[in-house]
């Protein structure tokens, strides 16, 4: 799994610090960061019986970008 702008944590503390936020959000075909919830929604479906036949599987959470 690879996320995007992800809106909690240092990740995000560091990036509003220094200016970036907006910039990267603008970058973003859906103009917001990925909530940990929805990264957490992605790993419990990974995690679960309906993922039991996805192998190799690379999931962007990005935003659309």
């Amino acid at each position: 799994m690879a996320s995007g702008l992800a809106l909690s944590g240092f990740d995000l503390t560091f990036k509003q610090k220094n200016g970036r936020v907006d910039r990267i959000k603008d970058a973003i075909p859906m103009k917001r960061g990925g909530q940990p919830e929805e990264a957490a929604h992605a790993i419990l479906w990974l995690l679960s019986e309906q993922a039991s036949y996805a192998t190799g599987t690379f999931i962007d959470l990005a935003g659309g970008r």
